[in-house]
């Protein structure tokens, strides 16, 4: 069964169905490429997206860029980070009535968890006006999307890391 949720993008709604990662599609079928970074302290590096909110870093694979690349320079570019250990966690089928989204040419978006390995200083860019460095419950109390999908996202992202879930029973996260 999959998981069906819409989501506005600058004023286009887009209904995304994730599929798990049992289909990978090829890059050339491959919109964007996101990432949930998180850090040795298993919290979650975010970016305030200019018009759109708190979001994960990820973008539009450019030429015959691979999807690890594409997610590894858009956290460069909106994050200014340096991610390593991606791991896929998701696979997105995108639709829109919007036809000028180009979703029906390249309808599918990845999702990953990976490591921040180093965070530079931060700037301003055209698209981010801040990096944030959130616990799981406060990215996704911020999240600018479903919350429900938010919290879905994280869950599978910790669940590939290994980490703790944000909603586990504190007595419970030293057990073996």
């Amino acid at each position: 069964m999959t998981d069906t949720f819409s989501f506005d993008y600058f004023g286009s709604t887009i209904v995304a169905e994730s599929l798990g990662v049992n289909s990978i599609p090829s890059v050339h079928e491959t919109l964007s490429s996101h990432c949930i970074p998180f850090t040795a302290d298993g919290k979650i590096v975010a970016i305030n997206v200019l018009g759109r909110g708190v979001d994960i870093p990820g973008g539009h694979i450019d030429g015959d860029e691979s999807a690890i690349a594409a997610m590894q320079r858009e956290a460069r570019e909106e994050a200014q980070i340096t991610i390593i250990n991606p791991e896929l966690i998701d696979v997105w089928r995108l639709s829109s009535a919007d036809a000028k989204l180009g979703l029906s040419q390249r309808p599918y978006l990845l999702l990953f968890s990976a490591t921040v390995e180093s965070m530079d200083d931060f700037s301003v860019n055209d698209e981010v006006d801040e990096r944030l460095v959130l616990a799981p419950d406060d990215f996704i109390a911020r999240y600018f999307g479903d919350k429900h999908q938010a919290r879905v996202m994280i869950n599978r992202a910790l669940g590939a890391r290994k980490l703790s879930s944000p909603h586990q029973d504190v007595n419970q996260k030293n057990m073996p």
